[in-house]
This record gives structure tokens, C-alpha cells and sequence, in this order.
């Protein structure tokens, strides 16, 4: 479910009985095996221009999301600890 997908109904609680989730549902445009190397990751989040994407396991099973903010503020955590002058 996508926000924007949502945006004009979320705060109208009179709607909530009129629309279901499967409405709103959308496929992820791809999905992140377990241990997959993280410049292949990226090049997923490039190719997809997605900013989450799920994690599943061997058999295809759901474990979490990847979040390319997330990486990107980890990447910035390590640059400030690495280059800081200190």
C-alpha cells in the first residue's frame, strides 16, 4: 500500500467502510534475497527506483523490508565516523 495511494482517504474515517486494502495493494517491483551483496542491492533500488523493498528467505518466506533511506543514513553514519578529523 502505497501512501500516496491512500493520501485522500486515510483521515476521512466515513470512507473506511467503502474501500478494502486489495484496492490499494500493490506488487513489490522486486524482492531481496537473504545474503545478497549489498552493491546488488543497490542496483536493484536503481533499477526499480523503489525506496523499500521486501527481504525473503530461501523458500521465498517474508522477513523484513530493506530501506534505501536507511542504507543511505548507515552510509553517512560510517563516512562521519571514518573522515570526522578526530
Amino acid at each position: 500500500v502505497l501512501l500516496d495511494n491512500i493520501r485522500n482517504i486515510m483521515f476521512r474515517p466515513e470512507l473506511y467502510n467503502r474501500f478494502h486494502v486489495s484496492k490499494f495493494m500493490v506488487s513489490a517491483p522486486a524482492k531481496i534475497q537473504v545474503g545478497t551483496p549489498m552493491e546488488q542491492i543497490m542496483r536493484i533500488f536503481d533499477d526499480t527506483k523503489a525506496w523499500n523493498l521486501p527481504v525473503v528467505d530461501e523458500e521465498g518466506r517474508y522477513i523484513g523490508f530493506m530501506s534505501k533511506s536507511k542504507i543511505f543514513n548507515s552510509y553517512r553514519e560510517v563516512l562521519v565516523e571514518n573522515f570526522s578529523g578526530d
